[in-house]
């Protein structure tokens, strides 16, 4: 392939915007996966999209300072995408911290591989169900088509930072929170009411020792809550993971106009 200087500045800021998605988007954004695995797939993807997003009308930048600095611009919009995408993941592993923490469980935490941190051990069932579900209805397919599309909205060097983005992406901050109250509240609310039965019991009958049948009893509750609760759960995950293209649209959207704008 002939390369002229100004298609392969157009290519580098393509590996640029890709290799931020593919760094902080879940699934992809894996510790797992070697960061020379994650650099060829940018490469690879950056490759397989060229011919589609090239525009030789778009200014390409003329010196070193500029193309460092529309190289910052395209990694940051690689970034925020995957950052969006990501809060749904962390609302759900905050649901699930919750839960275990009603559970009793804080003290039962394992290792993510994703973000190699310690995590609740109900967190991270719910991430890999999840991350389950949204392997099975095609949600990398999403990322793919979403980051070939980011180039529809924002040429290459055109990203502008404005404060409707700063907000838009407050605002998916606060719905992480929401996620997790509301997966959480109906075994939280279930379990608060096995504590107040306890509670009852250790008034009614104080020769019971409730702290020796509290701890396995809000466990087994807990638990069996979540085997009823299953399928409701993976409905929820479902229904959630809808929300995902559309944040990522709601995204381009607005980064387009501040580019338009900018």
């Amino acid at each position: 392939m002939q390369f002229t200087l100004m298609q392969m500045e157009f290519f580098l800021l393509i590996i640029v915007r890709t290799s931020g998605f593919f760094l902080f988007t879940p699934f992809f954004g894996s510790q797992d996966i070697p960061n020379s695995a994650k650099a060829m797939m940018a490469f690879l993807f950056a490759l397989m999209i060229f011919p589609g997003v090239w525009n030789p009308n778009v200014p390409m930048p003329t010196d070193i300072t500029d193309l460092t600095m529309a190289a910052f611009a395209e990694l940051s919009i690689g970034i925020l995408m995957g950052f969006t995408t990501n809060l749904i993941f962390i609302g759900v592993q905050f649901a699930g911290f919750l839960i275990g923490h009603s559970m009793g469980l804080a003290m039962a935490n394992v290792l993510d591989p994703f973000t190699e941190t310690q995590v609740s051990l109900i967190a991270q069932v719910y991430f890999f169900l999840l991350l389950a579900i949204f392997i099975i209805i095609g949600g990398p397919d999403w990322f793919v088509l979403a980051i070939a599309r980011s180039f529809e909205f924002i040429k290459p060097g055109g990203f502008v930072f404005s404060e409707m983005m700063a907000g838009y992406i407050a605002e998916k901050v606060g719905y992480m929170f929401t996620i997790g109250v509301m997966f959480a509240a109906p075994l939280v609310g279930s379990l608060f009411i096995v504590i107040v039965i306890l509670g009852f019991l250790a008034r009614t009958m104080p020769q019971m020792n409730v702290f020796v049948i509290g701890m396995p009893a809000q466990i087994i509750t807990g638990i069996i809550l979540l085997m009823i609760g299953l399928t409701g759960i993976s409905m929820g995950f479902d229904r959630l993971l809808d929300t995902i293209n559309g944040i990522t649209i709601e995204l381009l959207d607005i980064m387009g106009e501040a580019a338009a704008h900018g």
